[in-house]
């Protein structure tokens, strides 16, 4: 059941992140969302500046990712399952 709980929660970040990166953007005038600038740089042929920035986006998602499971390993550790 903790297993599944995870899987779920890990689903859920990876989607909200996509949201919250759209809702952030559209609350700052002047920005665009960061696969929006990922797509304009390649289409450019920028394909080093699309990279970079994809491997950003993926690093950040990645430490969310390895905090989230942190978290769930220590809540288990002191006795609170999931």
């Amino acid at each position: 059941m903790g297993t599944a709980f995870l899987v779920a929660l890990t689903y859920a970040f990876v989607n909200s992140m996509l949201t919250l990166s759209a809702i952030v953007f559209l609350i700052s005038p002047g920005r665009e969302p960061a696969a929006s600038v990922i797509f304009t740089f390649a289409r450019m042929g920028e394909l080093g500046l699309a990279s970079a920035l994809s491997l950003l986006v993926i690093t950040v998602v990645l430490v969310a990712l390895g905090l989230l499971w942190a978290l769930a390993r220590r809540s288990t550790l002191v006795g609170v399952r999931l």
